[in-house]
């Protein structure tokens, strides 16, 4: 419901595997102290909500719906992150060099949208990530070398894309 910002000392939102329908109601925007979302297998729609005020943000799931438009460069802001799952939308644009700045961030899965334009070379600067999942986009150019310098990476699927050049 629109009223849902209301809740302003929610901290974990379960709502997935629903037949949720529809955009995302802004008041979800505004609530600073969310843990854990999960809004992943529902039919939203619309653009993706910023979420830039959710600074202790752990673990968002939003998979598996209609979303569609850019992925907010406030995402990037969500620097205690450790877990995003936004595959299966049909997000669209360049990822945002911004996303650099999740860097506790273990799991990354944007998969099967339809993100174009290059990997930013931010990506190589999460030290903790161990699986990165880009597969099913429009992504170009070249594979960033920058990615080379994960320490932790044991998970990179970017098949399904039109990336050419050597794998650094």
């Amino acid at each position: 419901p629109p009223w849902i910002g209301e809740w302003t000392h929610m901290t974990d939102l379960y709502l997935g595997a629903n037949r949720f329908r529809g955009t995302v109601p802004q008041g979800l925007e505004t609530l600073e102290h969310m843990n854990y979302l999960d809004l992943g297998d529902n039919e939203l729609s619309g653009r993706f909500p910023d979420l830039s005020r959710m600074q202790d943000l752990r673990y968002l799931s939003a998979n598996n719906n209609l979303f569609t438009g850019p992925l907010p460069a406030g995402l990037g802001t969500l620097a205690n992150l450790i877990d995003l799952r936004l595959d299966y939308n049909s997000m669209t644009g360049p990822l945002p060099r911004e996303l650099g700045g999740l860097t506790k961030v273990e799991y990354f899965n944007l998969s099967n949208n339809s993100f174009d334009g290059a990997i930013p070379p931010e990506l190589g600067s999460l030290p903790n990530v161990y699986a990165i999942s880009l597969w099913g986009n429009r992504l170009n150019g070249t594979i960033p070398k920058e990615l080379g310098n994960l320490p932790n990476l044991q998970f990179l699927d970017l098949s399904y894309n039109a990336l050419r050049g050597p794998i650094p």
